[in-house]
C-alpha cells in the first residue's frame, strides 16, 4: 500500500514538472515569435528580438565568438545550439562596448543605433518619408522598412548592404539608377565581424567576371558567365533546386539566385576569413549545415599561378604549367613569369587555332558584344591586329555573343569535364620540307667535300711556290691525305653524335613543353 502510494506520488511529480517545463518552453516560444515588426517610435533592446514569421531568422544583439563586444544582426534561428549563423550585422565597423546599446525606429522610418549614452554607432540611409512605415524582419533573411498601408513599398533594406553572405532572393553587382556596386566583404575574424582582407563582387571592367580579391590584388577568378554557369565554376551545382540569373545592360549588372518555396532546406554562400568561397545547404527540420561547393579548389584556381599564356592541370595533385603551342616559357624555373611567343604574329595572314575545354581568361582587358556570331566575331578579331584571341560569350544552344581579348591570355587552367571554347591568335603555319635554318647529313657531307677538295689545292699550292715539288711535295700531300681521313672519322662521328643529341633535345621539347613537331624539323 505504501509502496504505491509513493509510486503514485511520483508520477504526480513527473507529470507536474513535465508540465512545468512545457508551460516555461511555451513561454518562452511565444515571447519570442510574438511579432516580426516593429512601427516607428518603437524599439529594441539588448536581449529582445524580432523573429520572421516562419522562425527562420532572428534579428537581435549578440557578441561574436570570445569577444565580449555587441553588434546587431541577423542569424538563422537555431534552437538547439548556442552558436550563430550570422548572415548580416548594421555595426559591423563600430562595436558596442556593453549591453546598454538599442535599436530605435524613428518616425521618419529612419533606424538609429545608439548606445547607453545615446550616442549614434550606426543609422540606415532611408530618404523618403511615409506616413507610418514600418521594420520587418522577412523570411528571406531582409530585414527591410517599407510603408505600411504599401508593403511593396521598400524605403530601404539590409540586402543593399551585404556582409559576408550572399542569400536566395540578394543580388551581387551594379546598378546604375543607385551607383551602388554590392559585394561581399569576409570577418576580419570569428570574433570579429568587421570588413576582413578578402572579397567577393563582380569585375565590370572588360566583360563582367566574378572575382574574390585580397585586397587589391585578384585572389580566384569565378570567371564569367556563359549562359550555363561560370566560365571558372564549371561544377556548379545546377540542379532545379538552383535557379541562376546574370543580368547584363546597359543599366545593371546582376547576378543573383533563387530556390523554390516547396524545398525543405535552406542554403548560404559566403566568403570566409581565408578567402574560400564556399556553399552550404540545411535541411529544414535539422540545425547541421552540409558544405555541398568550395574553392578554390586546388593550386590551378589560384589566380594566375602558371603566368600568362600558359595553362594550368591538375595532376596527382599537383599543378602541372604549359605552355600553349606555339609558346615557349620565359623561365625554366619559375613558371609565374609564363610563356612568349615563338615566332612573331604576321596579322594579315595569322589563324586562330581552337583549345577546348578551358576556362577562359581573365577578361580585364576585353571588348564584347553579346548580338555577335561567332563567325563575326572571328572576323572582327581578324581584322585588329592587336587581338589575341576570341571566343563565345553565351555557350546555350549552338552559341552567341562575341569576346575580344587584347594583350596578355592570363589564367587559364584544363578541365577534366566542362570548359569551353578559346580561338587563340597563331603566326601562318611553315611551308611543309622548307626549314631555313636546317642542317642535315646531306649538307654536312656537302660541306666536309668542299672543304677536302678546297685545302688539297691550297696545299698544292704551297709546295709550289716553295720548289720544292720533286722532294717534298708528294709526302707532303701524302701527309695531308692521311690527315683528311682522320678529320673524315671525326666528321662521320660528330655527325653521329649531333643527331643523337638533335633527337633526345626534340623529344625533350615535346614531352616537357610540348613543342609541336612542324617547329621542332627546324631547330637543325
Amino acid at each position: 500500500m505504501e509502496i504505491a502510494t509513493r509510486t503514485g506520488l511520483i508520477n504526480s511529480f513527473t507529470s507536474i514538472t513535465m508540465l512545468l517545463v512545457f508551460i516555461f518552453l511555451l513561454f518562452l516560444s511565444l515571447a519570442s515569435v510574438a511579432q516580426d515588426n516593429i512601427t516607428s517610435n518603437e524599439s529594441i533592446k539588448d536581449g529582445e528580438t524580432l523573429v520572421s514569421a516562419r522562425r527562420t531568422f532572428r534579428l537581435g544583439f549578440f557578441s561574436p565568438g570570445n569577444s565580449m563586444n555587441r553588434f546587431l544582426g541577423v542569424w538563422y534561428v537555431n534552437e538547439l545550439s548556442a552558436h550563430k549563423e550570422v548572415i548580416w550585422v548594421a555595426n559591423r565597423e563600430i562595436p558596442l562596448k556593453d549591453r546598454s546599446g538599442f535599436l530605435n525606429f524613428t518616425q521618419q522610418g529612419v533606424l538609429l543605433l545608439l548606445n547607453g549614452n545615446n550616442e549614434r554607432i550606426w543609422s540606415s540611409n532611408k530618404t523618403t518619408n511615409v506616413e507610418s512605415p514600418v521594420m520587418q524582419l522577412l523570411d528571406s533573411g531582409n530585414l527591410v522598412v517599407k510603408d505600411g498601408k504599401d508593403n511593396n513599398f521598400i524605403l530601404w533594406q539590409s540586402f543593399e548592404y551585404p556582409c559576408d553572405t550572399f542569400l536566395p532572393g540578394m543580388m551581387i553587382g551594379w546598378s546604375s539608377q543607385t551607383g551602388v556596386d554590392r559585394y561581399l566583404i569576409s570577418w576580419k575574424s570569428a570574433d570579429d565581424p568587421g570588413p576582413g582582407q578578402f572579397s567577393f563582387g563582380i569585375d565590370r571592367r572588360g566583360f563582367p567576371q566574378l572575382v574574390v580579391k585580397n585586397g587589391t590584388l585578384k585572389h580566384y577568378r569565378l570567371g564569367s558567365w556563359n549562359g550555363k554557369s561560370f566560365t571558372g565554376t564549371p561544377d556548379l551545382p545546377t540542379n532545379q533546386s538552383f535557379k541562376y540569373e546574370f543580368i547584363l545592360n546597359k543599366t545593371h549588372v546582376d547576378y543573383s539566385y533563387e530556390i523554390p518555396k516547396s524545398v525543405l532546406w535552406l542554403t548560404r554562400l559566403i566568403v570566409s576569413q581565408s578567402g574560400f568561397v564556399e556553399r552550404f545547404i540545411r535541411a529544414d527540420q535539422t540545425n547541421v549545415w552540409t558544405r555541398i561547393y568550395g574553392a578554390p579548389r586546388d593550386l590551378c584556381d589560384n589566380y594566375s599561378v602558371c603566368g600568362a599564356h600558359t595553362i594550368c592541370k591538375m595532376v596527382d595533385q599537383s599543378h602541372n604549367c604549359t605552355c600553349l603551342e606555339g609558346f615557349v616559357p620565359k623561365s625554366l624555373t619559375d613558371w609565374s613569369k609564363g610563356c612568349a611567343r615563338r615566332s612573331a604574329l604576321n596579322c594579315t595572314h595569322d589563324i586562330f587555332q581552337n583549345f577546348t575545354g578551358l576556362k577562359l581568361p581573365d577578361t580585364f582587358l576585353s571588348w564584347y558584344d553579346t548580338s555577335m556570331s561567332l563567325v563575326e566575331c572571328k572576323d572582327m578579331c581578324q581584322k585588329n591586329c592587336s587581338c589575341t584571341a576570341y571566343a563565345n560569350s553565351n555557350i546555350t544552344g549552338e552559341g552567341s555573343g562575341c569576346i575580344l581579348w587584347f594583350g596578355d591570355l592570363v589564367d587559364m587552367r584544363e578541365f577534366s569535364t566542362g570548359g569551353q571554347d578559346l580561338y587563340i591568335r597563331m603566326p601562318p603555319p611553315l611551308k611543309t620540307g622548307i626549314c631555313q635554318y636546317s642542317f642535315h647529313d646531306s649538307q654536312a657531307g656537302y660541306f666536309f667535300h668542299s672543304f677536302s677538295v678546297f685545302f688539297f689545292f691550297l696545299e698544292w699550292g704551297s709546295c709550289m711556290s716553295l720548289n720544292v715539288f720533286q722532294t717534298s711535295c708528294p709526302h707532303s700531300l701524302i701527309l695531308f691525305t692521311n690527315k683528311i681521313e682522320l678529320l673524315s672519322v671525326f666528321i662521320v662521328g660528330f655527325q653521329i653524335k649531333l643527331r643523337q643529341t638533335q633527337i633526345l633535345v626534340r623529344r625533350s621539347l615535346w614531352e616537357s613543353y610540348s613543342v609541336p613537331q612542324s617547329l621542332l624539323e627546324c631547330l637543325w
